[in-house]
């Protein structure tokens, strides 16, 4: 495990410590974080204990695991035969708690197949709504086999993948990479696409720095911190994600590196069978310097904090879940 010196966003030394916790093996596997906790800690990092604590910077507002992966953890976590089986374990035992049905496989979930309908078409619309120019080749980072980029391909649009890991479905179509240096062989794209990918990433600022060069344009998707943080992360706990991203550390990922922010928000979104809110982001590379806008966490919270409102006052109102937004 490395210990993190910065901010993976910023650069900035200067965090707090939001909570820390002693993470250990559990041999009854009693819920579906002790499912990946387990496999992480014996087959990744290799130990069957560890302190994990979550800081927040204090300049951009980010939040991020420390200590977090090395590069050979990376590679084993990815490469690790049992680790689609694990998260398929994982995700068993969440749809199990759904009290309308049990699912022997969290795939047959009618959230999970409600997802891969509806989200190619809601990231085709957005980047249509949004990127002007015709889009003859892009790429997706972090897609898998490229379930996401079947609306592209209906426009004749040649679609790339890039991710280290092997999905359980190949798509007809789409051209697989494995690696940085074969996807760059196929540059320049006139997009790159990356959803719920940049929250796995270690140095995810060294990350954009290596891709920056590929594309002009990028639509990104990720998990919404007010969610993780305030949901989930009462104490942390070990899984794949290691960054935590608002909206404003979202915005200075980019625009410190020269992008100019087309289109953000939150809003809400089916993912596998979770619905969470999910910051969106468009952003275009410009030539010029950009104007970091100042990291304020209260608008953002504010915003989350309506979604999630929002969705609990539908569901109080109709007995059901509000509709997906378009």
């Amino acid at each position: 495990m490395l210990n993190m010196r910065h901010c993976p966003v910023c650069r900035s030394r200067d965090f707090s410590e939001m909570r820390s916790s002693i993470r250990k093996y559990d041999p009854l596997f009693s819920s579906a974080e002790s499912t990946r906790e387990n496999w992480i800690l014996e087959h990744v990092v290799r130990k069957t204990e560890l302190e994990l604590r979550l800081l927040m910077c204090k300049k951009c507002t980010h939040i991020f695991t420390n200590p977090t992966f090395s590069g050979d953890e990376i590679s084993r976590m990815y490469n690790y035969t049992g680790y689609h089986e694990t998260i398929a374990r994982a995700r068993q035992i969440t749809a199990r708690t759904y009290p309308s049905a049990t699912y022997d496989d969290y795939r047959d979930h009618p959230l999970n197949r409600e997802s891969l309908r509806y989200r190619p078409v809601f990231i085709h619309s957005q980047v249509k709504a949004h990127v002007p120019e015709s889009l003859k080749k892009i790429a997706d980072i972090g897609g898998g086999e490229g379930i996401n980029l079947g609306k592209f391909q209906e426009d004749k649009t040649t679609c790339y993948v890039l991710d280290v890991a092997d999905g359980p479905q190949k798509i007809a179509g789409v051209i697989k990479t494995k690696n940085y240096d074969e996807l760059k062989r196929h540059a320049p794209f006139d997009l790159l696409i990356s959803t719920h990918t940049l929250e796995h990433i270690v140095d995810v600022g060294d990350f954009m720095d290596q891709h920056i060069p590929l594309s002009d344009y990028f639509y990104c998707e990720v998990p919404s911190q007010y969610a993780i943080r305030y949901l989930k992360l009462r104490q942390p706990f070990l899984n794949e994600h290691v960054n935590y991203f608002s909206m404003p550390s979202l915005r200075v990922l980019f625009e410190s590196r020269g992008f100019q922010t087309l289109h953000i928000r939150v809003t809400y979104l089916p993912y596998q069978i979770f619905r969470m809110p999910v910051i969106v982001g468009i952003f275009k590379k410009t030539d010029g310097a950009v104007k970091i806008r100042k990291s304020r966490r209260l608008p953002f919270l504010v915003r989350e904090l309506g979604i999630l409102s929002y969705i609990q006052i539908y569901r109080r109102l109709t007995g059901r879940y509000p509709p997906f937004p378009d």
